[in-house]
């Protein structure tokens, strides 16, 4: 069952220059997406996509026709992972620039009940599960590091 869900205000920081950026830049159009913080007994996944490349982000895809953001999140870690999750909430829009083109990333907080992964590797060149402080040490996107540090702020800030 798929629910309606409130997204927290766009991002903060790094946010100003990637848009700066995107209007400097000759961007055809602005890609839909959707990606999502798993958690996994007290562990974060992060891939490396033929997307990211070297770097490290959370897992997810573009929208494809008629479909929610929540909808794209659960289609493409099931494709690429082998994954269910169960979505908590949403942890914010985020703009994402990649060789000239320009991703708003819709990102989720999700639970997934096994950490047994089978990966696509026509999409994900490498994938593992960390700890918050093994996360932080990756080579993150800066919008899956904008994503992490507002998670962890508004984690601290719970009872």
């Amino acid at each position: 069952m798929i629910t309606t869900l409130t997204l927290l205000p766009i991002s903060r920081g790094s946010f100003k220059a990637d848009f700066k950026r995107a209007n400097r830049l000759k961007m055809e159009e602005l890609i839909l997406a959707a990606s999502a913080l798993i958690i996994h007994k007290g562990k974060i996944l992060f891939v490396r996509s033929n997307t990211t490349q070297e770097q490290w982000a959370f897992p997810g895809g573009k929208l494809e026709k008629n479909e929610t953001p929540q909808q794209t999140v659960i289609r493409e870690i099931k494709e690429e992972l082998g994954l269910d999750l169960d979505i908590k909430g949403g942890l914010g829009s985020y703009i994402y620039i990649s060789e000239n083109k320009e991703f708003d990333i819709r990102c989720f907080i999700a639970e997934s009940k096994t950490s047994d992964l089978r990966a696509d590797p026509n999409e994900i060149i490498e994938a593992k599960w960390c700890t918050l402080k093994e996360g932080l040490a990756l080579n993150l996107t800066s919008t899956t590091r904008e994503a992490l540090e507002n998670f962890t702020s508004e984690f601290r800030r719970q009872p």
